[in-house]
């Protein structure tokens, strides 16, 4: 998705007016996009960490500026060398301009900042009509249009500068889904918890949006923290506890909003449980996820891991397969392994419940499947004999943890799901990660056995809270 450039670099680097803005809440000052940090974290954690926080970032998106500067500059600014920290993956709008992205009302369009030095020698030569047209056929790719319809708030007003914005063409945008609806609530979501350190796998946006065809889910801002509420069948429960500092204030106005016999707060760490007092919540464990080094995952070392090593070797000796990198062109494939393997499972099981599971899990994986990129989901597959037969996916939480949200294996192959475990947990892009978290065993007998198999290190207990 890389950007045309119209302004020359060295025209770019003799100005004095980019990256420098009059006040320190500037509305020239970019907004960053969640997919740009998705992206990063997949491939550089630490630095998306540094630059995706409540110090460089407000609650609005826009890049905060340098505390104390009199010029009011970028906080990616060096002052001293007058460059960009972050010039490889700045934000969207800061490779795009001088064109800006322009809302009116409720119209989109991509705008030209008439003040720019450069715009002002050129705006009516051949040159800037030959780019129009080249910027145009890369606005409206596919993959650009969904990327902007995901992160509208990237459009700007831009009141009382209006007069120094000229519109260019208009993005016809389809209507608001739901599904768009609830992807532009990423960066609320994110932001809240860039303050916060969890390893559970809930406290990711994709683990709120992967249930979006089960609940009606309503975002909240309480008390300054950010309060993500479930709703069913016209009654709604907290799916997280509030994200931020929330005190017995905070948590009695949830309650109030929360009705019915469904009224209580979900996926509850151990170490939030102090918030809510004994005298006034009942709390009561749900499960618990299951944690690994990831060193003792990719060596499969000494007697407690044999059957591992043997069911790997087995699979890498008497097969010929591919490890790759999941894409568009592989959704129907994997959707039809989970089709098989759904049926398998239900053959073998014959628990109603379980069973309605299965179906309930196929939505999820279809949802995944069609929106890892806007939801930061690394996915990876594996072929034998050229026939799709296995697909996982994960996604970081916290600084330290890597949670597999998914596996699917074809059951007929010895030694592939130990074989497609082993390979994510070596693969280069989760280098950065100590800990594997593989989430719970949904208190199915066989799952717990296959997930403790493996040897966790750490269990990670999620509670149910409600009011006594």
């Amino acid at each position: 998705m890389k950007i045309p450039q119209y302004v020359p670099q060295d025209v770019c680097l003799s100005c004095d007016g980019c990256c420098r803005f009059k006040e320190a809440d500037s509305s020239w000052r970019p907004r960053i996009s969640m997919d740009q940090v998705y992206d990063l974290r997949l491939k550089q954690p630490s630095l998306a960490q540094k630059i995706f926080n409540q110090t460089t970032i407000d609650s609005k998106s826009y890049v905060r500026t340098k505390e104390g500067c009199q010029s009011c500059s970028c906080q990616f600014f060096d002052n001293t060398t007058e460059r960009c920290g972050i010039y490889d993956v700045r934000p969207f709008e800061c490779a795009f301009y001088p064109f800006l992205l322009y809302q009116v009302d409720n119209h989109y369009f991509v705008g030209v900042h008439l003040a720019c030095p450069h715009i002002l020698d050129t705006r009516y030569n051949k040159a800037f009509e030959i780019y129009l047209e080249t910027l145009k056929n890369y606005v409206f790719q596919s993959d650009v249009i969904k990327f902007l319809s995901h992160n509208k708030h990237l459009f700007s007003a831009y009141k009382g500068h209006e007069q120094e914005i000229e519109n260019l063409f208009e993005i016809p945008f389809s209507e608001n889904g739901e599904d768009e609806k609830l992807l532009n609530q990423r960066f609320a979501f994110e932001w809240h918890l860039s303050g916060q350190s969890f390893s559970e796998s809930p406290f990711a946006f994709n683990a709120v949006f992967n249930w979006k065809d089960f609940f009606d889910f309503d975002f909240q801002i309480i008390d300054d923290c950010l309060c993500v509420f479930a709703g069913q069948n016209g009654e709604k429960f907290l799916y997280l506890p509030p994200i931020g500092k929330f005190n017995a204030a905070t948590l009695a106005k949830c309650f109030t909003i929360m009705k019915g016999n469904t009224a209580r707060i979900d996926n509850v760490p151990q170490a939030v449980l102090k918030h809510f007092p004994v005298e006034h919540y009942k709390h009561f464990q749900k499960g618990h996820e299951y944690c690994y080094y990831k060193k003792d995952l990719i060596e499969l070392k000494g007697n407690a891991y044999k059957t591992k090593r043997s069911a790997l070797n087995h699979f890498t000796k008497h097969y010929t397969y591919e490890y790759d990198l999941y894409g568009d062109g592989q959704y129907q494939e994997c959707l039809d392994l989970y089709q098989r393997w759904k049926e398998q499972r239900a053959e073998a099981h014959d628990d109603d419940i379980y069973r309605h599971m299965l179906i309930e899990n196929e939505q999820v994986h279809r949802t995944a499947l069609k929106y890892y990129r806007e939801l930061g989901l690394l996915g990876r597959v594996v072929y034998i004999n050229g026939k799709l037969s296995g697909y996982t996916f994960g996604y970081p939480v916290g600084n330290d943890v890597f949670c597999v949200l998914f596996e699917i294996t074809d059951l007929s192959v010895k030694g592939l799901s130990v074989f497609i475990f082993n390979q994510l947990c070596q693969d280069e892009e989760l280098q950065p990660y100590r800990f594997i978290n593989v989430m719970d065993d949904s208190f199915l007998e066989s799952l717990k056995k296959v997930k403790e198999s493996f040897h966790p290190k750490v269990l990670l207990p999620l509670y149910t809270i409600t009011k006594k």
